[in-house]
């Protein structure tokens, strides 16, 4: 599970396409992508999720971060996330992947 919802342009874009691109690529394990509003193609490996609200506040991207990024990963059985920006939630993520 890849989390970017902060991308929208510039550096933090052209990075997350590198790495929808790679992972394009590696057809053994399946990816989904967290995205606010760039625009990726949902391939057979990869499942796009758009959350365009979370680009409209920071108590927006707060609720996200807090109740919403914890549900998709238990509701999707992650074993492994990719937080772009998670600096506050990391240890938490953690704990649910890890039980």
């Amino acid at each position: 599970m890849v989390f970017d919802v902060p991308a929208e342009s510039g550096g933090a874009l052209t990075v997350l396409n590198d790495f929808y691109n790679v992972y394009k690529k590696d057809e053994k394990n399946n990816y989904i992508f967290i995205v606010s509003k760039p625009e990726l193609k949902e391939c057979k490996n990869i499942e796009v999720l758009h959350y365009q609200w979370v680009k409209k506040s920071w108590l927006y991207r707060f609720y996200f971060d807090k109740y919403i990024a914890p549900k998709l990963i238990i509701e999707h059985k992650v074993d492994y996330f990719n937080p772009f920006d998670f600096t506050m939630l990391k240890d938490k993520m953690r704990e649910i992947i890890q039980g």
